[in-house]
């Protein structure tokens, strides 16, 4: 699958190995993941990797359990709202489901390409997107919007994940400050 290469490590240019919180080896345990990478479009042919992470699947079910249940409503909720208003996706024999999946972003349907900013976001297990959920695409501004509805409390976590496990230059610390991750 020519996709999955998306999701490699930009430092690397390999697979994720390792839970960014807990490093359990994805591959030898078998265990389901999450891969997160986020973008900024420069021009376009040029782009590259703000932030990137890959979180295994029970540290992933603890931080959301950090999430006070009021965001974790919010999430829902405007997910069932923005999602009911799209028309379903169908895809042409001739499609791979994956690429289209990536092509756009799920909530706001502009095309990729199109995004001066975006998050890609895949689960997998042995190094293989999992059957249980398709990747997806999300835009910075339906990041913004999730976060302008988001507790303080939730807000304060997601900053403390991002600085903890994710680092990065001082200027983009403040860019991504209050904005959530995905793999909520």
């Amino acid at each position: 699958m020519d996709h999955i290469h998306k999701f490699n490590s930009e430092l690397t240019e390999l697979p994720f190995t390792n839970c960014c919180v807990c490093e359990v080896n994805f591959s030898e345990s078998g265990v389901k993941y999450v891969v997160e990478k986020s973008f900024k479009r420069v021009s376009e042919n040029v782009q590259y990797s703000i932030y990137e992470y890959a979180i295994c699947w029970n540290c992933a079910q603890t931080f959301q359990e950090k999430i006070s249940p009021e965001s974790n409503q919010t999430i829902q909720n405007y997910f069932l709202n923005e999602l009911s208003n799209r028309s379903p996706r169908f895809f042409d024999e001739n499609q791979d489901p994956i690429e289209v999946c990536l092509s756009e972003c799920m909530v706001k349907g502009t095309n990729t390409s199109e995004l001066t900013e975006y998050t890609i976001c895949g689960v997998f297990r042995g190094g293989q997107f999992s059957l249980e959920a398709m990747p997806y695409v999300l835009s910075s501004e339906v990041l913004e919007e999730i976060a302008e509805q988001l507790s303080a409390s939730t807000k304060d976590e997601m900053d403390d994940f991002r600085e903890t496990y994710l680092g990065g230059p001082p200027e983009l610390e403040e860019l991504f400050k209050g904005r959530p991750v995905v793999f909520l």
